[in-house]
């Protein structure tokens, strides 16, 4: 719908906060950021929404949903935005830079504020891992596993030997990620860490193959003879 509707409005002043007392601040209302804001309000959470794209706020504004102009980063705004007394920050604008400065900026002020970031692939994650953040989430990875077992179940593996092929590699991975940030600025050692932690991934899901697994008929029902 963006291209369609959107008019690149001019930057402007950020709009002043009325809600304050919201359990949650959520900084990007994108591509990302929408859906896990959708999402916390079917459960009926009150979300702060604070997005820097005029265009974007203009937009959002248009579907009926409520949405702040403003800087995430600026420490005036995350206090008008209630960061003091908030539960939990979700950090998932579009820049990568912004969103080290925003965590930069709630860290040091608002040390008891939960911080849930979006991450654009490893090279963002190591940095992220080396300011400090630790409930990091890569954008692709959730899509590309989901997409992984829509091809097993494809090939005709069963709904639970996919998923748990799935998870598997999510946890190696996640773990992954953490043990090579501290490689991130040689890169030599970088791609040696790497290629040693494919190698023990591919052993790791040797040895799961050649597990025999009892059929989960909580996943899909028995065929019927």
């Amino acid at each position: 719908m963006q291209p369609r509707f959107l008019s690149r409005l001019p930057d402007r002043e950020a709009d002043e906060i009325n809600e304050k007392d919201n359990p949650v601040i959520l900084a990007g209302f994108g591509r990302f950021g929408h859906i896990v804001g959708r999402v916390l309000n079917l459960k009926g959470v009150r979300t702060t929404v604070l997005d820097l794209d005029a265009d974007q706020v203009a937009l959002v504004r248009k579907l009926g949903l409520k949405v702040f102009y403003g800087e995430a980063s600026r420490l005036e705004l995350l206090r008008a935005a209630g960061a003091d007394t908030a539960k939990l920050l979700v950090v998932a604008v579009g820049e990568k830079e912004t969103s080290l400065l925003i965590i930069e900026t709630a860290q040091k002020h608002f040390p008891n504020l939960k911080i849930l970031t979006r991450a654009f692939g490893r090279e963002h994650a190591y940095r992220l891992l080396e300011q400090g953040a630790e409930n990091i989430f890569r954008e692709t990875l959730g899509s590309s596993l989901d997409l992984s077992v829509a091809a097993l179940r494809a090939l005709g593996f069963r709904a639970y030997e996919a998923q748990r092929a799935a998870r598997f590699f999510r946890d190696y991975d996640e773990q992954s990620v953490r043990a090579l940030a501290q490689y991130a600025k040689n890169e030599k050692e970088l791609i040696f860490q790497a290629r040693e932690q494919i190698q023990t991934l591919d052993q790791l899901m040797e040895t799961e193959r050649t597990r025999v697994h009892q059929p989960d008929s909580g996943w899909e029902p028995p065929v019927a003879s």
